[in-house]
């Protein structure tokens, strides 16, 4: 699957790899090098028009940890995920708090919607 993406986006992608929240980087310490189960996670992957935090392509699962800025855009991801929903993708939205105080719970709840 090869797409074509805008320079904009491509250069958000690749900046928010380098600037990862503290909880992003927490959950990429446990999902990248096929750490989980086996499963190929990759990060800030460019998609449409959109920048997935955490997407395992063959599983078609992504998720998106989410701060306090989601509080204001509860809407427009609720639009968002119904978008990718549409695509056959299972949307898995995951707070910051739950990584801090809760990470094997969050591993959990990955590993099992990558089971469905």
């Amino acid at each position: 699957m090869t797409r074509k993406y805008s320079r904009e986006l491509l250069r958000v992608s690749k900046e928010l790899r380098k600037s990862q929240t503290e909880a992003e980087e927490i959950i990429w310490e446990e999902l990248k090098a096929k750490k989980l189960n086996g499963l190929k996670f990759r990060r800030q992957v460019p998609y449409d028009t959109f920048v997935i935090d955490f997407l395992c392509p063959s599983k078609k699962v992504i998720l998106e940890i989410e701060g306090k800025i989601h509080l204001k855009t509860k809407f427009r991801d609720q639009e968002r995920d119904e978008y990718f929903m549409e695509k056959g993708y299972k949307v898995l939205r995951i707070k910051n708090e739950e990584v801090f105080h809760n990470l094997d719970d969050v591993l959990r709840r990955i590993k099992k919607v990558c089971e469905k």
